[in-house]
């Protein structure tokens, strides 16, 4: 059977309400756009409680929400640091300061909060634009008036020059506004790597006894090597120094940037011959953190590899492996050692927000939230949102300039306006009452998904896609190149994010002050700005494919309309929008997993470097040797090769979700009116004995309405049972 839900109830009309239709199609549907009040018979179509206004009331909720707490997260920053004058600290504040591992817990945990409050803000302004850009059914008869369509249940852009001027206003206001939001908010707060300076000792056992008193130097000559090496003799009388073992001391040391330890003393073994009898301590080397981006190839801690024993790769930190498997024959600068002893030191990470950055989103969230109330309590409009609301419209109050063009498709260019296939009028004017087209032929086809959407929005999709993964590809064999390993494999072994000088983007960006934090901000955050354009071209197109799905289906079976008012008879309640759920929440997971991804494959990364007092020699004792008062910055981008490697690969399988539902046949053989308002709008016209009132409160379904006695037969949206169309049949 072609009707697989007959439709029941259907009555004849009465002959007045016959009468009253006709003519308000022959009057060629002006009547109610000049003067609604004088058809007796027209619903009012607001009455129905616009549900899409409940929707922008909690967006607009949610928007304020996200705007007190970024104000309380300010304020509170601000108090804390006792309001401070703006450029203090080139306008970046502590939230908080201490053990690093702590530091990174908290930073997931801020940013996990950051990326849910953008999350809801972005999806409360997106909802928002494309109500905007909905059209209403006068603004989508004024298109057709002009020979021109309107989208209708898509995002659009094109809408903006047809619809009403404040509406597009509001639109461009949330969509301007989302830029900033999307390069600055995720790196308003960030964390800040304090490394120390160290020097490196070998010394005899008899100078870590407390009971030395005294300790003979050896090749110990500038004032930092004599104040440091005093203060670790200090600390080794004392007992404050920490013994590790030489497995224990290669994991300890073998940091791109050493946070929790300072300097180091090495304790040789059968040496007597070199230094003689007694405590005697001899200056092996120093290491300082990066903070220049000229090295292009660092190796923060090549010490440990130091040593008659060959290692295989140019980079201590891809022969770390080695050594700890052959840690017996470990000889750091060339001398067997028994143990170490280490320096352990306050850890001084920082989790930071930068003001600027803070007040910029804090701005962002007062225009949305602003724009958002503004939208629900003061713009009038009723826009069409889904299909279900246009048909209903038109099969209320059918459209007479796509009248006899039921077989109409989205593909409008086989149509000419008011033009006769025959001839054109003698004048050489088009018509003013709508499109002409000949009778079409049926033929039994089903298209394919991505026929719904149009070739704009399939090349705005891959342009972007290419862009962003091009990218990503660029940087990830850039990263290759550049870390100039033998073993290649060790680029991969490497956690997501992690910062390594290897990996630092040596380009000519700032790399202080607030013109690094800015510009870095931004080179790191363009990727999220992509993705973002990728998702809204992505979420555009599963959108037109799924709508066109919904809209194929009504023509194998029989089903309400799925409305955004509140639904009246057999109507149902709509998705959020179009999009539904099935498609909707594996999109926002997925993107919001590649959104992660791409956090971690090129972030932000601040190093404050503590250096050692320069100064007279002196012995210093138990005081401070680290200038902590002006450490050394650095602020650049970092990027990680197996963040990248993932990013590719799950941006793929975007890729072939889509393409793969793409190539999949819509369900039926209706003609694919995808989200063209005068295709819709041609589907809703039923032959004039075939009027009858409430049909859009029914269950209704598309087919051939019955006209056997015709030789061009008609298809539409009927509450009645309907048949299917006749291939190689004419229908108009």
């Amino acid at each position: 059977m072609w009707d697989s839900k007959k439709g029941a109830g259907a009555t004849d009309v009465e002959l007045q309400s016959l009468e009253h239709r006709s003519a308000l199609l022959s009057s060629g549907y002006n009547a109610h756009l000049l003067d609604q009040s004088s058809v007796e018979t027209k619903p009012d179509l607001r009455s129905a409680h616009p549900r899409w206004r409940i929707a922008i009331r909690y967006c607009a909720l949610a928007g304020c929400l996200v705007l007190l707490m970024n104000v309380i997260f300010l304020l509170v920053g601000e108090g804390r640091a006792g309001f401070p004058s703006f450029d203090s600290n080139q306008g970046k504040r502590t939230i908080y300061d201490g053990n690093c591992n702590t530091t990174k817990k908290i930073n997931v945990g801020v940013h996990l909060l950051i990326n849910v409050l953008s999350t809801i803000l972005l999806g409360a302004s997106n909802y928002c634009m494309q109500c905007m850009s909905a059209p209403t059914r006068e603004e989508a008869e004024q298109a057709h008036a002009k020979f021109r369509w309107v989208d209708i249940g898509v995002p659009s852009i094109r809408n903006l020059r047809k619809i009403r001027g404040l509406r597009a206003v509001l639109w461009l206001l949330l969509g301007i506004s989302s830029l900033p939001l999307h390069l600055f908010y995720n790196s308003t707060v960030f964390a800040s790597i304090t490394a120390s300076e160290y020097m490196i000792f070998s010394v005899t056992e008899e100078f870590v006894d407390q009971s030395t008193t005294n300790f003979t130097r050896h090749d110990i000559s500038s004032n930092d090597e004599i104040n440091v090496i005093n203060h670790m003799f200090s600390l080794a009388q004392k007992g404050s120094l920490q013994r590790l073992s030489k497995t224990d001391c290669v994991n300890a040391y073998a940091q791109t940037y050493q946070s929790a330890r300072g300097n180091l003393l090495l304790i040789v073994s059968n040496v007597t011959e070199i230094y003689g009898q007694g405590a005697v301590a001899d200056f092996e080397g120093g290491v300082a953190p990066i903070t220049s981006l000229d090295d292009s190839s660092p190796d923060p801690f090549s010490w440990i590899c130091d040593g008659p024993q060959h290692y295989m790769g140019d980079s201590c930190a891809s022969s770390i492996s080695q050594v700890q498997d052959h840690i017996a024959d470990w000889r750091p600068y060339g001398k067997a050692i028994d143990y170490c002893m280490s320096e352990v030191v306050d850890q001084h990470c920082r989790l930071q927000y930068s003001v600027p950055l803070m007040l910029v989103v804090v701005m962002i969230g007062l225009l949305k939230t602003g724009t958002m109330l503004y939208i629900t309590f003061m713009v009038p409009d009723e826009p069409m949102l889904t299909i279900g609301d246009a048909v209903s419209s038109f099969l209320t109050f059918p459209d007479p300039r796509t009248k006899g063009m039921c077989l109409l498709d989205k593909r409008l260019k086989h149509f000419e306006p008011g033009v006769s296939y025959a001839q054109r009028t003698e004048s050489g004017e088009y018509s003013s009452m709508g499109w002409t087209a000949p009778p079409k032929y049926f033929h039994f086809r089903r298209r394919r998904h991505f026929t719904a959407a149009s070739g704009r929005r399939w090349i705005a999709f891959l342009i972007t896609f290419v862009i962003l993964v091009g990218t990503s590809i660029f940087l990830l064999l850039y990263g290759v190149y550049w870390y100039k390993s033998n073993d290649k494999s060790s680029i991969y072994t490497q956690g997501l994010g992690t910062v390594d000088p290897r990996g630092f983007i040596s380009w000519s960006l700032p790399t202080s002050g607030a013109a690094g934090l800015v510009s870095n901000v931004v080179v790191a955050n363009i990727p999220q700005l992509l993705l973002s354009f990728l998702y809204l071209n992505y979420n555009g197109l599963m959108t037109v494919m799924s709508l066109a799905q919904e809209w194929s289906r009504y023509g194998i079976r029989r089903n309400g309309l799925r409305v955004s008012r509140t639904p009246k008879g057999a109507q149902r309640t709509t998705y959020f929008l179009q999009l539904p759920y099935r498609f909707s929440i594996p999109i926002i997971i997925v993107t919001g997993t590649l959104h992660w991804l791409i956090s971690q494959s090129i972030f932000l990364v601040s190093v404050e470097a503590i250096m050692l007092i320069q100064s007279p020699a002196a012995v210093l004792g138990d005081s401070n040797i680290w200038d902590t008062v002006n450490p050394e910055s650095l602020m650049t981008c970092g990027y990680s090769p197996p963040a990248i490697l993932a990013s590719i690969i799950v941006a793929s399988l975007l890729l072939i979700w889509i393409v793969g539902m793409g190539f999949i046949k819509l369900p039926s053989s209706m003609p694919v009116a995808a989200s063209c308002s005068a295709a819709i709008a041609a589907a809703c016209h039923a032959p004039v004995d075939g009027i009858e009132e409430s049909t859009a409160d029914k269950e209704v379904m598309w087919g051939d309405m019955g006209e056997d006695d015709k030789e061009i037969g008609h298809c539409g949206f009927s509450a009645r049972e309907v048949e299917q169309p006749e291939s190689g049949k004419l229908y108009a």
